[in-house]
């Protein structure tokens, strides 16, 4: 039933006592619906198996877009102007997020032409990055715009510091710092060293035939090598050695 309040101006449906301009009582079903002014509000309507809600501008201008397919059960947030949105969000039923991704095939998936997570803390002002090139490669990236001093990049398991590249380039293993009494080895266009306590330090092998293990070289020209014949025997090559 219908029900005009002449007074207020208010029409109430379902009943007599209208507290708003329109005051529905019970399920409305419509295809579309809008509530704002001529330029901006909230618009809701249904294509087909797909539901959508846009925020923002009613028919031209910028909008965001929250669109449900009932078929599939992924939900799309997309963001640009009025008709010809962008997909920046998606959610699966089977709850993958997709960045940028309609299809997301993992718990979390990211594309785009410059594709980069950065991870930021609040106590200082750089940050790090992980992004990906067009040849599918992983970049690492510490301190990208060099705010910071001595930033590294550490890897840890079971919360235990493993491996760390320095930002003078080192590699050190099993160690945090390049201390020589400290166990552990470190590789760098500086030298390279390995300690270990009460144990060899370093184990080569060489399988299949006789031959060097290790080739000494003077300025890109080899000048000798260590290496192994007739199972046992060592053998050293060059113009002079010595033990």
């Amino acid at each position: 039933k219908f029900f005009w309040d002449a007074s207020a101006e208010s029409l109430g449906i379902g009943n007599s006592a209208p507290a708003t301009a329109l005051d529905v009582t019970g399920t409305v079903t419509a295809d579309g619906l809008v509530v704002g002014n001529s330029t901006d509000g909230v618009t809701a309507s249904v294509v087909g198996a797909v539901t959508n809600l846009t925020l923002g501008a009613v028919s031209s201008g910028s909008d965001l877009l929250l669109s449900y397919n009932r078929a599939t059960g992924a939900t799309t947030i997309s963001e640009g102007t009025r008709g010809s949105e962008g997909e920046i969000l998606t959610l699966t039923n089977s709850g993958n997020v997709g960045i940028g991704e309609l299809s997301p095939s993992a718990p979390l998936h990211l594309t785009s032409s410059t594709p980069v997570i950065r991870l930021e803390h609040t106590n200082d002002n750089g940050y790090a990055e992980i992004s990906s090139n067009t040849q599918s490669g992983l970049i690492f990236d510490a301190d990208p715009t060099n705010t910071d001093n001595g930033t590294p990049i550490v890897f840890k398991v079971d919360g235990t510091e493993k491996l760390r590249i320095s930002d003078t380039g080192d590699v050190l293993v099993g160690k945090s710092s390049n201390t020589l009494s400290a166990a552990g080895a470190k590789l760098g266009i500086g030298g390279s060293n390995f300690t270990r306590s009460g144990a060899e330090v370093m184990y080569v092998n060489r399988t299949t035939n006789d031959g060097a293990i290790i080739s000494l070289g003077k300025d890109g020209t080899t000048v000798g090598s260590v290496g192994v014949h007739s199972a046992d025997r060592v053998f050293y090559t060059g113009a002079s050695y010595g033990i």
